[in-house]
């Protein structure tokens, strides 16, 4: 792979890399390990994409994969790091307001870093990374259903875990 290829995959993909990681392992620095990594790896086996599947799935499924065993090596689950949820609020609102949306998001949040990490990532990968159930099944290289199985038992779980009815 030459280098200006191998720079404009970096730039594509890099923010997306990390924030698959980051909502996979909830750690910052284990996210950025991860992502530096999974750039390691596209470099070394770029030559083995065969083009069955778009390139961004391939480069998913590796950073799937990679976060997942990095989490078997570990053998850590950890609760999500509290967020910074001033990009999510209006300006409008009252700070009563402000602070109760706040808390409410944070308990989400935390309450994701909760779930299994194939839950997570498919709660992740289709509510805060806004991709389509298709997507979400070829990145997790899973079939549809399994996916659709998945995002209904983590909304479930989800609900239970934030008592909402």
């Amino acid at each position: 792979m030459d280098n200006k290829v191998f720079t404009e995959l970096v730039h594509k993909f890099g923010d997306k890399i990390y924030t698959i990681a980051y909502h996979t392992l909830q750690d910052e620095t284990a996210a950025e390990d991860i992502s530096q990594e999974v750039f390691i790896k596209i470099y070394k086996n770029f030559h083995r994409f065969r083009g069955d599947s778009k390139l961004s799935t391939w480069i998913y499924r590796i950073t799937k994969n990679t976060c997942y065993n990095f989490l078997k090596r570990e053998k850590k689950y950890r609760e999500m790091d509290d967020v910074d949820t001033a990009a999510y609020l209006s300006n409008e609102d009252s700070l009563e307001e402000t602070m109760e949306q706040k808390y409410m998001h944070l308990d989400l949040h935390k309450a994701v870093g909760r779930l299994s990490p194939n839950l997570r990532l498919s709660i992740s990968l289709y509510y805060f990374n806004d991709h389509s159930y298709q997507e979400v099944s070829d990145i997790m290289n899973i079939p549809l259903n399994t996916l659709k199985s998945h995002i209904r038992r983590a909304k479930f779980e989800l609900a239970k875990m934030l008592e909402i009815k």
